[in-house]
């Protein structure tokens, strides 16, 4: 039986070797979409990056999951550069973020759930793409993404947030990856958590993001006993009016 491992953007790493983790982090966001309507989201200085993850690693950090999933400003040799000269193992995903984070006429919508899994498991397995599928070339590095993303807003869950569902649980079984979420305030996190029952999901490996922001202790309750992890990760995170927590 193969010893448990996480899959960081260096390559696998024993889970003995995670140490003390920031579980929900954006190390790099590279100008792209969202930066364009969301220009305090820019996060693409690597000196400086670096020097941040020195200071988590002297304090005893070994470990940040990178949340900043496919073509919205994912950087895989940034990544690896930062890892690189802070020693800080760093997690990267695949995966779809929020709607508002792609133009409306994104490959999102056009692609189907098998070539979205596609894509995902060879972000898992092969490397991620140079220029984060943002042109017809695709050049696949070294660097492989460690989880899958994906994120509901506010209301019920669209058929093309559905597809995305499928596509994400798809790639997660194919590759035993874990799946990580964004949910709004917690909001919507039990029908996340039911609909990843339904999908046949290693509950298990499912992490859902924001759920402190629910303040309800019976609606945590009952979305832990679907069997998904709940993430508590709102504390610290920036207090200014208008922005997106993502």
């Amino acid at each position: 039986m193969k010893k448990p491992f996480f899959r960081s953007v260096l390559g696998d790493v024993d889970s003995d070797e995670m140490g003390f983790t920031y579980s929900h982090e954006h190390i790099v966001i590279e100008d792209s979409y969202p930066t364009a309507s969301h220009p305090e989201f820019l996060l693409n200085d690597v000196a400086k990056i670096s020097s941040e993850l020195k200071e988590f690693y002297s304090m005893g950090g070994r470990t940040v999951v990178d949340t900043m999933p496919s073509n919205c400003g994912r950087n895989p040799l940034k990544l690896a550069e930062v890892s690189q000269k802070s020693s800080v193992n760093i997690i990267a995903p695949t995966g779809i973020h929020l709607e508002i984070y792609y133009p409306e006429t994104h490959w999102r919508y056009s692609y189907s759930e098998d070539q979205l899994t596609d894509l995902f498991i060879a972000d898992i397995q092969e490397g991620i793409d140079q220029f984060d599928y943002s042109g017809p070339i695709v050049n696949r590095t070294s660097h492989q993404a460690g989880l899958i993303k994906l994120a509901t807003g506010d209301e019920a869950f669209s058929s093309h947030q559905e597809k995305i569902f499928r596509a994400v649980v798809n790639a997660h079984l194919e590759t035993g990856a874990p799946i990580l979420t964004h949910t709004n305030f917690g909001r919507q996190a039990l029908e996340q958590a039911k609909f990843f029952e339904k999908l046949g999901a290693k509950l298990e490996h499912v992490v859902l993001s924001h759920v402190d922001r629910a303040k309800d202790i019976a609606y945590n309750r009952a979305v832990l006993d679907v069997g998904v992890n709940v993430e508590y990760d709102s504390a610290f995170r920036w207090k200014k009016k208008g922005l997106t927590i993502l």
